[in-house]
């Protein structure tokens, strides 16, 4: 989650200063992801036969500009036809960790899901608005806010992440609902993208259709942000009254869809859910 400490557009120049300081990793970032790329730290005569997920947490996908400490997960899960798929938590010398599976194919539906452990907060007011148009806030959300501003309160919030990716050709349509086979927890109360349609593949120039749970529901008129990873295509969309949106697929390559289901509780506290999903759109 970005804070808003500093605003987007300079957040790449406090870095340097960041691991000079110590400030904390995610203090500075909004979302965290998961993307497929060749192993770093796996043994040269396992490296044809392991496939490596990364953690990215950063303001400009797919780039991943701030470390997630393995510390900070919750809950790991990797399915595979439905079926769990090993996969191994390791440390990481650049991004903090990484995901390490052994799949014997990915042409079925196949993803792995990690939730981040929830964290408390209290916002800068200055950077409030910010954060409100990068979430996409509703009249709702804004005007609850409105009335803590009347009443000189704070900005406090508790959060989670989920982030997941798709690995294979056919897209799962399966929730990460079961125990994870990392830290025998279940994933519990959180937000999750997946295929709203069994047997969904991706190609350029079509359209797919995705459904947003929050707490195993669909959650209706919900926006989403569609992010393709060159950085050319992108636009909000907003789930229907069955929680499903249809995000237009242009051109081959990483997909990045994200969003924030957020409210204000009755202890004037806001709390959210952040959620990404990845796939790869192939030529």
């Amino acid at each position: 989650m970005r804070h808003y400490l500093l605003h987007k557009v300079s957040s790449r120049l406090i870095i340097t200063g960041m691991f000079t300081l110590g400030v904390p990793w995610e203090c500075f970032a909004h979302d965290t992801w998961l993307i497929p790329q060749p192993p770093l730290i796996s043994q040269p005569q396992t490296t044809a036969q392991k496939l490596v997920l990364v953690p990215g947490t950063g303001d400009f996908f797919p780039r991943p500009d701030f470390l997630t400490p393995s510390d900070r997960i919750e809950a790991t899960q990797c399915l595979q036809a439905g079926r769990p798929l090993k996969h191994d938590l390791q440390i990481n010398p650049v991004l903090g960790f990484q995901i390490e599976l052994s799949p014997k194919q990915t042409t079925g539906p196949t993803f792995c899901t990690i939730k981040l452990k929830r964290e408390y907060i209290e916002l800068d007011l200055d950077k409030v608005p910010l954060y409100l148009d990068d979430i996409s806030a509703s009249p709702r959300l804004r005007g609850g806010w409105a009335k803590l501003q009347s009443q000189a309160l704070p900005w406090k919030e508790n959060y989670t992440k989920t982030a997941r990716v798709e690995l294979g050709e056919t897209l799962s349509t399966q929730a990460s609902t079961q125990a994870s086979n990392q830290t025998n927890k279940p994933f519990g109360q959180h937000a999750e993208v997946l295929s709203a349609q069994p047997g969904q593949k991706l190609a350029p120039g079509q359209s797919a259709q995705f459904v947003l749970l929050h707490r195993g529901k669909p959650r209706a008129h919900q926006p989403v942000e569609w992010i393709n990873s060159e950085g050319e295509q992108r636009g909000w969309l907003k789930t229907n009254a069955k929680g499903i949106v249809s995000v237009p697929i242009g051109t081959p390559g990483l997909w990045m869809l994200r969003g924030t289901v957020i409210k204000l509780g009755a202890n004037q506290q806001f709390e959210s859910d952040f959620f990404t999903l990845v796939f790869r759109v192939r030529q």
